[in-house]
C-alpha cells in the first residue's frame, strides 16, 4: 500500500488539494476586503462543524475497510485515488479540530464570537476550506467507484475447458500484462507479435489467449484439437 502512495498520481490528487485550499484562502480574502466586525454566534460555527464530524466518523472507517479489502484482494491495483479520498477527509478533519478548539480559546466561553475582518478572516477561511475539501473528497470517492472500482473488483476470468483437458494451470483475470501472465503460465508454445497472441497446449486443446494493443490480457480461448484437425 505505500507503493501507492508513492505514484505520480497521487502526489497530482493531493495537489489538487492544495491548489483548491489555496484557491479559497485567496477567494475569501478578495471577498473579505472591507474592514468590519461582525458578532457571530458561536452555533455559526459549531453546528457545521459538528456536521461534518459526524460524515467524517461514518465514511473514514466505510473507506479506509474499503480500501483494506480491496489491497488484499489484489495488491497489483491502482488504489491511488481511494487514498487520495481518504487523504481529503483527513484534512477535513484536522482543520475542523483546529477550527473547533480555536473558536473556543477566542469565544472564552461566551456564546457570541467577535470577528473582526481581515484581522480573523482565517476562521472564515478554514470554514470554506473545510465545506472545499471535503467535496473533493466526494469528488475522488466518486471518480474511484465510478471509473475505477469496476475493473479493480472485477471477478478472475478463469478458462473454461472441457473434462478431458488436464491445465495444472492458476486462473487468470482480464488485463492481466503479458508479463503477468507469462510469470503464471510460462512462456507459451507459440506466440505472434502481430496479432498479440499466445498459443498454449494442453491434453487434448490448445489455449488462445489475445491481447490489447497494451499487451493486456483481452480474451481466453479453448480449442479443442480435434476441432483443430477437422479444420485441416
Amino acid at each position: 500500500m505505500v507503493d501507492q502512495a508513492l505514484t505520480i498520481k497521487f502526489i497530482l490528487e493531493l495537489c489538487g488539494l492544495l491548489l483548491v485550499g489555496i484557491l479559497v484562502s485567496v477567494v475569501t480574502k478578495v471577498y473579505y476586503r472591507e474592514v468590519k466586525t461582525r458578532e457571530l454566534h458561536l452555533s455559526y460555527f459549531t453546528t457545521p462543524i459538528n456536521n461534518v464530524l459526524l460524515i467524517l466518523t461514518l465514511l473514514i472507517p466505510a473507506i479506509i475497510a474499503l480500501a483494506t479489502s480491496l489491497f488484499k484482494s489484489d495488491p497489483e491495483e491502482d488504489y491511488s485515488t481511494l487514498l487520495a479520498t481518504v487523504a481529503a477527509l483527513f484534512f477535513v478533519l484536522i482543520v475542523a479540530f483546529w477550527l473547533t478548539f480555536a473558536l473556543l480559546r477566542k469565544g472564552s466561553g461566551k456564546e457570541i464570537v467577535t470577528i473582526e475582518i481581515p484581522k480573523d478572516i482565517h476562521y472564515i477561511a478554514a470554514m470554506g476550506m473545510m465545506y472545499a475539501l471535503m467535496l473533493m473528497g466526494l469528488f475522488y470517492g466518486t471518480a474511484y467507484f465510478l471509473f475505477e472500482l469496476p475493473s479493480a473488483t472485477k471477478q478472475s476470468t478463469a478458462v473454461t475447458l472441457s473434462p478431458s483437458v488436464v491445465l495444472n494451470k492458476p486462473p487468470l483475470k482480464m488485463d492481466l500484462s503479458r508479463g503477468d501472465v507469462e510469470r503464471l503460465w510460462g512462456e507459451p508454445s507459440t506466440y505472434d507479435s502481430l496479432s498479440r497472441r499466445f498459443e498454449y497446449d494442453s491434453q487434448g486443446s490448445k489455449i488462445y489467449l489475445e491481447f490489447d494493443r497494451d499487451w493486456k490480457l483481452a480474451k481466453i480461448q479453448e480449442i479443442r484439437k480435434e476441432s483443430v484437425h477437422e479444420g485441416k
